[in-house]
């Protein structure tokens, strides 16, 4: 039994402060309790401790039992013999000194691999990628670890959100493209684009791909018909007649923030095609550490691996080589899995002579009207 009384009374005997068959003052053993709790506390504020879901409880007095101790009753023994040999200007002895610490360290190591786990099983929340990343990167080790609230963790998440967000800018290490679509044109000039916009979808950096759908189409043989994409203002702008009407052979993404604009030309006339464009897919944007990470399998070791380097880089530690090779080789199996390259062509529009200079602008000879030829040649 873990009573305080009991304790300190072997730990005055041990340091040297009562002999044997003498009976400590009860001065000595109510400081002692001072100096008991004290201790604990003291524990209790170092993150390694402080990170095991149960905190060390102090004794309330010297005659309960405080059943969380009876294991580690050699380590308070222990440690408290060499506090108490300070508390009477005794100087301590090696041996004892030696034989705390590793009481400690042994009371430290055994909790972080007694408690149950945080989170079993697969990570699938953002919380599992950090707590695999920091122990990659050496912030957490079987003496030292962390809670969720502690600023390795936030710091951690900060690094992971830009990590992602900086992912979704590169094709490759995205999982899939969507369609997006207006089902009928309203003869504007212009389309917007974003949440709950026209084309409603997350705000992309760019679009990948673009046709019209001729309506009414006899389904299932609809008539779909690509665009070329602008790239640039300049381009657009070098557009003369910007308002005329016909089928769209070309379309410009203003990627204004927080809405971006989709300029078709020449202007599809209200209720005459549908209008499709291509986009990454957004990842998913995370606001907490609990979030669920709702990716495929293949990106956890990314996320720990690319993950470990940052935090790594950001303790002004150098990332560990194995921990470098290991993120290198996952991007590069997500790149893999998600290439989609497709066979490059050479456009010729029907009726294109190279010498043609339009009057109204480059690419009128893609405007095209159903039925008939080339409306400018």
């Amino acid at each position: 039994m873990a009573i305080a009384n009991d304790i300190l009374f072997l730990a005055l005997r041990n340091a040297g402060v009562n002999g044997v068959g003498q009976t400590p003052l009860a001065e000595d053993i109510n400081d002692g309790l001072v100096v008991l709790n004290a201790m604990i506390g003291e524990w209790n504020l170092e993150r390694k401790v402080q990170a095991n879901p149960v905190v060390c409880p102090v004794f309330p007095n010297l005659t309960s039992n405080v059943a969380f101790w009876d294991p580690y009753i050699h380590l308070l023994l222990t440690a408290m013999s060499v506090r108490l040999r300070q508390i009477y200007n005794m100087a301590p002895a090696e041996l004892d000194v030696q034989i705390a610490a590793a009481a400690i360290k042994a009371f430290q190591a055994i909790n972080a691999q007694q408690i149950a786990p945080l989170l079993p099983g697969t990570p699938t929340t953002v919380l599992g990628v950090i707590y695999l990343a920091l122990r990659m990167a050496g912030r957490i080790t079987d003496d030292q670890l962390v809670t969720a609230a502690s600023k390795d963790v936030d710091d951690a998440f900060q690094l992971f959100v830009g990590m992602v967000a900086q992912w979704q800018k590169k094709r490759f290490l995205v999982y899939v493209q969507q369609e997006v679509s207006v089902p009928a044109s309203t003869g504007a000039q212009y389309y917007t684009i974003g949440p709950g916009q026209d084309f409603d979808c997350a705000r992309p950096s760019h679009i990948a791909a673009a046709y019209v759908r001729i309506i009414p189409g006899v389904p299932p043989n609809l008539v779909d018909i690509p665009v070329n994409i602008l790239v640039s203002r300049e381009e657009y702008a070098n557009i003369s007649v910007k308002t005329i009407e016909t089928m769209p052979a070309y379309v410009f993404f203003d990627t204004g923030w927080p809405v971006g604009r989709l300029y078709w030309w020449p202007v599809p006339p209200a209720n005459m095609y549908g209008l499709y464009i291509t986009v990454v897919t957004q990842l998913p944007t995370y606001t907490n550490v609990g979030d669920a990470l709702n990716l495929p399998p293949e990106y956890q070791e990314a996320m720990v691996s690319n993950l470990a380097c940052r935090i790594a880089a950001a303790s002004g530690q150098t990332p560990n080589p194995y921990v470098l090779a290991m993120s290198n080789a996952a991007l590069a199996a997500l790149r893999a899995a998600n290439a989609q390259i497709p066979e490059m062509t050479v456009p010729v529009p029907h009726g294109y002579r190279g010498s043609d200079i339009s009057l109204v602008g480059p690419g009128f000879g893609r405007a095209f009207v159903v039925g008939q030829d080339v409306v400018l040649g």
